[in-house]
């Protein structure tokens, strides 16, 4: 579902956590929570609540890839799984940190969403 986000490459979009010294801008996602919706009927409904962090080094570029990432939260079949509703609940933008020494904490975007979908 993120291929398509403009200016990030496919091996810069990890699960749970940004490769340290990767190269930026990057993507990274964590699945917080899933849960059952249905029991007994045919199609069984999931929630997975999930939270989508776009790195970029300012935070102008940060804010731009996540409205690029929140623009590809579409309903539809990704990988056989069908997703039938996305809610997007929060969105909000840390900005670039100096830390101790030479050490630069990159700008983060951060978009919390529900995804409602079946297997």
């Amino acid at each position: 579902m993120l291929e398509d986000v403009v200016g990030v490459d496919n091996h810069d979009v990890t699960f749970g956590m940004r490769i340290q010294g990767g190269d930026l801008p990057a993507i990274y996602f964590t699945i917080e929570k899933i849960e059952t919706l249905t029991i007994g009927s045919a199609d069984i409904l999931y929630r997975a609540d999930v939270t989508i962090k776009s790195v970029a080094v300012n935070a102008e570029d940060a804010y731009d890839l996540a409205l690029d990432v929140e623009a590809q939260l579409n309903t539809g079949t990704y990988a056989s799984v069908v997703f039938s509703g996305i809610i997007n609940n929060n969105s909000t933008l840390d900005t670039p940190e100096s830390g101790g020494g030479e050490e630069q904490i990159p700008a983060t975007a951060t978009t919390l969403a529900t995804i409602i979908y079946s297997l």
